[in-house]
């Protein structure tokens, strides 16, 4: 599943370095 720059990312989960959204850990807010 992919995400948009900015944390857009299902509940529960963090974008990683290939655009994906990963579990368990919540998106990063920079």
């Amino acid at each position: 599943r992919q995400c948009v720059p900015g944390c857009v990312c299902p509940e529960g989960t963090l974008l990683n370095f290939f655009g994906q959204c990963v579990e368990p850990v919540r998106c990063l807010e920079y």
